[in-house]
């Protein structure tokens, strides 16, 4: 049995791309209640929120979202498609925070898979750095 060694690599660079990767996202209320709020990732550390950001997220979105919504939100990018394309990870609630955040009034998607472009998560992270996780699939 023969093993392929670039599968393996590429199967490790996943692995190590993806340890940020939280292995529970915990609702907004929850982290505002925190005095360090973090939540464990994959890969075995912490993953901190700024307590400052999780506040003026609270006070742009609507309430009826604040316990809905479960951060981090999570972007994965497919090494299948083309570069800038990222999946977002999750339903309902996160896009409509995704729209709401960078002022969108639509979010594309392929069946139930949302997604959305590199400029756009770029200006997420411009105004809500700690509230965004990057992964590959």
């Amino acid at each position: 049995m023969s093993v392929d060694f670039s599968d393996e690599w590429l199967r490790r660079q996943v692995r190590e791309f993806n340890k940020d990767i939280p292995r529970i996202r915990l609702p907004l209320t929850l982290l505002l209640e925190m005095d360090t709020p973090y939540v464990e990732t994959i890969g075995g550390g912490r993953h901190y929120f700024d307590k400052k950001e999780l506040r003026e997220l609270a006070e742009v979105l609507p309430k009826e979202l604040l316990d809905r919504l479960r951060l981090p939100l999570v972007f994965k990018r497919s090494l299948e498609v083309e570069e800038s394309l990222y999946f977002l990870d999750g339903g309902e609630v996160e896009v409509e925070v995704l729209k709401r955040l960078v002022g969108l009034s639509y979010i594309p998607s392929r069946g139930r898979q949302y997604y959305t472009y590199k400029p756009i998560i770029s200006k997420l992270i411009s105004k809500f750095p700690s509230i965004v996780v990057i992964g590959v699939v």
